[in-house]
């Protein structure tokens, strides 16, 4: 992501079931992701933290 970018600035939903955005704009470290985002090495979170 660019350095101006966040979490919160994610296109639109992916999913087509009908499901509100509950988490969405949170990090996935601090919602019911957190224990897959954990799992992940420190390089797969790397390229999915937005710049400092």
């Amino acid at each position: 992501m660019p350095p101006s970018a966040s979490w919160a600035s994610a296109g639109p939903v992916w999913w087509e079931d009908g499901a509100p955005d509950d988490e969405g704009g949170k990090h996935p470290k601090n919602t019911s992701y957190a224990e897959w985002w954990s799992g992940l090495s420190d390089a797969a979170r790397a390229r999915g933290e937005p710049a400092d």
